[in-house]
């Protein structure tokens, strides 16, 4: 069999030397765990929502803003999962 040697000192170095992996860093707080820690902190803006006087609730604006809240916060459960899954 033919065997191929280095022809010079710099190819059998690099050679010997373990092969270098890519490593790809991640982060903690990436997309979809932002998207989420958002959820989690529109929690008490609509306790706030319903308990506050600042909403009137003869005209059901306090009802209707808790409702759009309540909403947003159910699609970003969506999207984030969405988005886990394909990002892994």
């Amino acid at each position: 069999p033919c065997v191929a040697f280095p022809s010079r000192v710099e190819d059998n170095l690099v050679s010997r030397q373990p092969a270098q992996r890519s490593v790809v860093k991640r982060s903690a707080v990436n997309l979809p765990n932002y998207i989420t820690l958002t959820r989690i902190f529109s929690v008490p803006v609509l306790i706030w929502v319903l308990s506050s006087s600042r909403f009137s609730s003869a005209h059901g604006e306090k009802e209707l803003l808790a409702s759009a809240l309540f909403i947003a916060a159910s699609l970003t459960d969506m999207a984030d999962g969405y988005l886990a899954r394909h990002r892994d």
